[in-house]
């Protein structure tokens, strides 16, 4: 198993047993009563136009390595929406914090949500968010939506919200040359004593902001390089344009992308080799769907794979055994171009989605 498919785990593991339902050291418990939307409020189901392809042209390409690399993307406005919550927006406190992120991402049986988290908020520890927000002067509760390139060690997210630069500098300090930072100076060096809530392995972190959004990398020149612009985006990437373009087409309000996928080789695997794949959630009348796309080489390749990817769900079983039917019902699978695309109705909690690439699912490998 490679760097990529190892963070891959990592990450799913993380959204789905510990992401909202924490302990402050990051053990999960059950899944917390989730805050009713406020009187008179109306459920938003997209923020602000929000889109993967939008989310993609928020990342800088060159914080993008060859190979070992993923992308998680979240509409968390929209989430809530589905979920029949607010956002919390703002300066909520560490058990409205936890509350929310439960209802929208927890893996209930009866839940319409399973959105994912950015792991530089550090989800595992959100009954610290009040201690998060002192450090580093924001929390979850300011992320409306976000955009996060994970090849670990190394993550830089991209976040949209009420993040406000008073409070960046009034927890951080001054910036240096339009970054703030906090941890040890040097890039890359780890204080293990220095440990922090936002810094759970005492790195440092370093903080820019622009045009709206604010970046977080635990390396300087990337945040300089963001916030210089006039760079190349993940969103000039085509085969994640692809992606993101049949993602959109079903307004998924989450998704993991893989840029990378040549590694994703299946002992059993039925699909074709593709270069790069996606997973997302959307909702439809209220009910969960899975979406799986898929990059090939060819046109001819992506629509041989219409009938197998159909196949795969209703007569194929899971990773743990399970027959795919009892938990998806096929939508519609369909190819345009070098893209395969498959939407499914889900039958219990739809954090299911997240488990594909961590279990090297039929799903999400190739031949």
């Amino acid at each position: 198993m490679t760097k990529t498919w190892r963070a891959a785990v990592a990450m799913t593991v993380l959204t789905v047993a510990v992401a909202g339902c924490a302990t402050a050291t990051g053990s999960a418990v059950a899944a917390v009563d989730p805050p009713a939307a406020g009187a008179g409020s109306a459920p938003v189901t997209q923020h602000d136009g929000w889109t993967v392809g939008g989310a993609l042209a928020l990342l800088p390409a060159t914080a993008l390595p060859a190979g070992e690399a993923f992308v998680t993307v979240g509409d968390l406005v929209g989430a809530s929406g589905h979920a029949g919550v607010e956002h919390p927006a703002g300066a909520a406190g560490s058990i409205t914090v936890l509350e929310w992120a439960s209802a929208v991402s927890a893996p209930r049986a009866d839940a319409t949500v399973a959105a994912l988290l950015p792991e530089v908020a550090q989800p595992a520890s959100l009954a610290l968010a009040d201690d998060f927000r002192a450090e580093v002067g924001w929390n979850l509760a300011d992320v409306e939506t976000f955009a996060e390139i994970t090849a670990p060690p190394d993550r830089f997210s991209v976040l949209t919200g009420p993040i406000d630069e008073a409070d960046l500098t009034a927890a951080m300090g001054t910036p240096v040359e339009g970054v703030w930072s906090v941890g040890p100076d040097v890039d890359g060096r780890q204080d293990l004593a220095g440990r922090t809530v936002a810094r759970p392995l005492g790195e440092g972190l370093r903080t820019a902001s622009a045009d709206g959004a604010v970046a977080v990398s635990r390396a300087t020149a990337p945040l300089r390089q963001w916030v210089a612009g006039g760079g190349r985006t993940l969103a000039e990437d085509p085969s994640l344009a692809a992606l993101a373009a049949a993602l959109d087409e079903r307004e998924v309000y989450a998704a993991v992308l893989v840029p990378d996928a040549t590694d994703a080789v299946g002992e059993h695997a039925a699909l074709a080799p593709f270069g790069a794949m996606a997973v997302g959630l959307a909702v439809e009348d209220g009910v969960p769907v899975l979406v799986v796309a898929y990059r090939y080489d060819t046109a001819a390749a992506a629509a041989g794979d219409v009938a197998t990817l159909t196949d795969l769900v209703r007569n194929g079983a899971a990773a743990d055994g399970r027959p795919w039917a009892d938990r998806l019902d096929v939508g519609e699978v369909s190819a345009e171009g070098a893209v395969l695309t498959g939407s499914f109705t889900v039958h219990g909690p739809p954090s299911v989605a997240w488990q594909l690439i961590a279990t090297r699912d039929a799903l999400a490998t190739h031949r």
